[in-house]
């Protein structure tokens, strides 16, 4: 697993790449999570798509966890979806993975944050 950052509008988010153990490029996969969580409890997940052959990142949302952003701990899911989408644009960057073949998934609220992203 790696610590990796991404710029979300103006805002450093921070993520959790994992990466399966291949030289092949790889699909992509964005998790997110619900309101009460952050980046680290997604690693219950993550080796699942990581086996099934994704690359995997991790995110936590602006102002939550590991990224910046005040005030602390703000619930906007319009916000979210900027997130998700900012960390699938930051998957397109990594020569690891199919910039073409980048999904995403998400845990309760972030799994409707997840399909808000898609459709956009």
């Amino acid at each position: 697993m790696e610590h990796v950052t991404f710029n979300s509008a103006g805002t450093r988010c921070a993520g959790d790449l994992y990466l399966p153990e291949t030289s092949d490029t790889v699909p992509g996969l964005v998790l997110g999570h619900s309101g009460v969580m952050v980046k680290e409890a997604l690693a219950f997940f993550a080796p699942h798509f990581v086996k099934a052959g994704f690359a995997v990142l991790a995110i936590d949302y602006r102002t939550v966890g590991s990224s910046e952003g005040e005030p602390r701990g703000q619930d906007y899911p319009e916000r979210q979806v900027q997130d998700f989408r900012s960390a699938v644009s930051y998957l397109q960057t990594r020569p690891e993975v199919q910039p073409e073949r980048i999904g995403v998934w998400g845990v309760s609220i972030g799994g409707s944050v997840a399909a808000q992203a898609a459709v956009l």
